[in-house]
């Protein structure tokens, strides 16, 4: 069985993060060097404000298909 990288997560000090021009670069090109049989990557970025207010989306290393958590 083993362990399964998912994706990654991190925080922005900030109300409403969005990912940064390196962030994008670093899920895409992981997803693309990995090894794995996954579709998509998840990228989290959590803000101030909680949750509901966070950057969430799938990479399958080309685009980002972002998440609406309302």
């Amino acid at each position: 069985m083993g362990l399964h990288y998912l994706g990654d997560w991190h925080t922005h000090p900030c109300c409403n993060p969005t990912p940064s021009w390196d962030d994008t670069q670093s899920i895409r090109s992981t997803f693309l060097e990995s090894e794995h049989q996954l579709n998509y990557f998840i990228m989290l970025i959590l803000g101030t404000a909680g949750i509901e207010q966070s950057y969430v989306a799938l990479t399958d290393g080309k685009k980002e298909y972002r998440f609406n958590a309302k």
